[in-house]
């Protein structure tokens, strides 16, 4: 991938003489439009200082079905706690078979490749994902480097990976990309976060609590087949629930 630092091209912009050189009190009597432009200066100096200074991401234009990123490939508005700083309402795409957070910059430049190493989580509609890395004292037990989903927040928390692996296949002349989706869950219990694999795993790891939260799976008709990850947050919320008394 050619590297391309879009927060170059924009640190140029903002330099240019006349744009924003003095910086203006929200209690000073001026002009409107002096204002909106000193409020344009500081907008531009945040994103050239911080969001937009990375390696530009390209997307290719595809007829196929089967993309990398999670959920669709249309963007996606969230937010982003980034080199120390707080960005909402973004055009956002995670790129799950890179690992990759990719934001679009509307003024033209194209779209630009977070650096993972300076995000500590980003948030999608229905999602909320943090970056751990591995053998870091706040995840204790998790081996891989990466972003985690957040999918309940309680004492016994629950973490779901999720990724694609692109696989290529011929079809005649053509060289088809497919991207199948695994997702791993983790819960957190006895001071490490443990990957879960069925049924029998949760309630082996939660076995104080066995009889009754497999009487809750059964009335609740908790499906861990067919919905996985919804009977392990139910699951897991009850756990609390009922060592909590």
């Amino acid at each position: 991938m050619r590297l391309v630092f879009i927060g170059l091209a924009l640190a140029a912009t903002v330099g240019l003489p006349g744009f924003g050189q003095q910086r203006v009190s929200p209690s000073d009597p001026v002009p409107s439009g002096r204002v909106y432009a000193q409020a344009l200066y500081d907008s531009a100096v945040v994103e050239t200082q911080h969001l937009y200074n990375g390696p530009q991401y390209f997307i290719y234009a595809s007829r196929e079905k089967e993309h990398q990123f999670l959920g669709s490939r249309e963007w996606q508005m969230g937010s982003v706690r980034y080199d120390g700083q707080q960005f909402d309402s973004i055009p956002i795409l995670f790129d799950i078979a890179l690992d990759q957070v990719v934001i679009n910059y509307v003024k033209g430049f194209g779209q630009v490749r977070l650096q993972n190493e300076k995000i500590d989580y980003f948030t999608l509609p229905g999602h909320r994902f943090v970056r751990v890395v591995a053998g870091q004292d706040s995840f204790p037990g998790l081996r891989s480097t990466g972003f985690y989903d957040v999918v309940y927040g309680g004492p016994t928390r629950l973490l779901v990976r999720r990724i694609k692996e692109r696989q290529e296949r011929i079809e005649e002349t053509r060289v088809l990309a497919e991207f199948p989706y695994k997702e791993f869950f983790y819960v957190y219990h006895q001071n490490s976060f443990h990957i879960i694999r069925s049924k029998k795993a949760l309630l082996t790891l939660l076995g104080d609590q066995k009889k009754a939260l497999k009487k809750f799976s059964r009335e609740n008709h908790l499906k861990f087949k067919k919905n996985r990850e919804a009977a392990l947050l139910a699951t897991v919320a009850h756990y609390d629930q009922l060592t909590r008394l």
